[in-house]
């Protein structure tokens, strides 16, 4: 194992980041204290008997096929596209936004829904449906959701700055499931890093209303630096490959170190 591999799967792992207390002008008026904080969920857990978990954590081919069948199933160029500008968006190079609960709704009434997940499941052993799949990470989202799943390529940098932010700031709940860069792995690098927060943020406008993106580096005046100690790195391994949280219950960045293959984000 290189150096760099053994620095992710060791120093690169802090599960439980110390609550950041909000500045109280960085605080949305009114806001209580938050109690709750995100966590992990585990493949065996929510698809229970369908062997998922194990080839998961297992067969490298299993993972590139869920994701060249996410993209088959669930995305839809424009009908104007040309095939070169359809290769590129659906190429594992690339990071693809698709509707998932649109899809999974739909197929309440469709005969073979998620065909291409369906089979890349039943090419290696999993007992599951490609709908039962997307819709039970979507599920988790909650009745309030976004409706959307992006998968996210790392960007080719090994190390990068954490540029904290939250895609919302409303208090809706957002699912990682990871895809880690080989076998069996454990370590960090897979799962977005995040800050727990004591208080709700306020917008960056300084409005009351959410909805947007919140850059922690866009306040004015300039907000202090988050220490070090306030940082939790998620871990990945067999059992954590899902990671649940509260978008305006944290702070989150891309890992510093990343380690993956790829990110799924469900919100």
């Amino acid at each position: 194992i290189s150096l760099f591999v053994r620095a992710i799967r060791a120093s690169h792992v802090q599960l439980h980041g110390q609550v950041w207390e909000v500045p109280e002008r960085l605080r949305l008026e009114g806001s209580e204290r938050v109690l709750s904080h995100g966590g992990h969920r585990s493949l065996d857990e929510l698809f229970p008997d369908s062997g998922l978990g194990e080839a998961y954590d297992q067969t490298a081919q299993l993972r590139h096929d869920i994701r060249i069948a996410m993209r088959a199933d669930l995305f839809k160029p424009p009908a104007d596209w040309p095939p070169k500008r359809i290769a590129c968006a659906v190429g594992l190079g690339s990071s693809l936004m698709v509707p998932w609960k649109r899809h999974v709704t739909a197929a309440a009434g469709s005969p073979s829904p998620c065909t291409q997940l369906s089979a890349a499941f039943a090419r290696h052993g999993v007992a599951l449906s490609g709908v039962d799949f997307i819709g039970t990470l979507g599920a988790l989202c909650g009745d309030s959701t976004h409706g959307s799943l992006i998968d996210i390529v790392p960007n080719g940098r090994r190390f990068v700055a954490h540029s904290w932010h939250q895609d919302s700031g409303l208090e809706r709940t957002t699912i990682l499931l990871g895809f880690p860069p080989s076998n069996s792995y454990v370590g960090g690098g897979v799962f977005s890093h995040s800050v727990k927060l004591s208080h709700l943020l306020r917008p960056n406008s300084g409005s009351d209303v959410h909805g947007g993106v919140v850059e922690y580096e866009r306040y004015e005046p300039p907000p202090p630096p988050i220490g070090e100690e306030h940082v939790m790195r998620p871990k990945y391994t067999r059992d954590q490959e899902v990671f649940v949280y509260v978008d305006a219950h944290h702070l989150h960045s891309a890992p510093d170190r990343q380690h993956r293959e790829s990110l799924w984000r469900f919100m």
